[in-house]
Order: C-alpha cells, then sequence, then structure tokens
C-alpha cells in the first residue's frame, strides 16, 4: 500500500497538486514507519527529487500540515483518501 501512495503521491506532486501529494506521501511514509518498511534504496534518489519539487510548490507551514494530515491516516483510510483524490480527477466529458 506505502509504494502505491508514494506513486500516487509523486504524480500528484508532478501534477501540480502539492498538498495532496504531501497527504500521499505523509501517509506513506507513516505506514513504512509501523510496518519497519523502509523505502528500497534504488528508489531513494527518485523519490527524495520529486519529494522536493512537491514540496518547493507550497510554502512550509503548508506542506507540514498536510503532511501530518497524511500520517495520521490509517492504511484503510489512507486507501480510501487516495480512492477519492483519484476519482475526483476525471470529471464528466473528459477523455
Amino acid at each position: 500500500l506505502a509504494l502505491c501512495l508514494e506513486g500516487l503521491g509523486r504524480t500528484w506532486g508532478v501534477a501540480g497538486r502539492p498538498a495532496v501529494a504531501a497527504q500521499l506521501l505523509g501517509a506513506a511514509a507513516a505506514l513504512r514507519e509501523a510496518q519497519g518498511s523502509p523505502l528500497h534504496p534504488a528508489e531513494r534518489a527518485a523519490y527524495d527529487r520529486d519529494l522536493a519539487a512537491a514540496r518547493a510548490q507550497i510554502d512550509e507551514p503548508t506542506w507540514a500540515a498536510a503532511w501530518a494530515q497524511g500520517r495520521a491516516l490509517d492504511g484503510v483510510a489512507a486507501s480510501a483518501y487516495a480512492r477519492a483524490v483519484v476519482a475526483g480527477t476525471q470529471e464528466p466529458g473528459d477523455a
């Protein structure tokens, strides 16, 4: 689940939605910590690059608040949040 949340978070960061990215990435970080499952070293550089890019799009207090909101989610809530975010990305008539 953490890997999926990271992928979605990184995607939303690139898409210019840094607060959503922070919530998803914060949730993923908390899940990884709780499970004792750190990010694979081969993924670290790309993750850090995408995290920094998303973080640079908003001010630090906003990022920190969104990150904390994500960290507060358990796996079920994080999954539900991710599904809701994805469901809201396609408006009727969009291809």
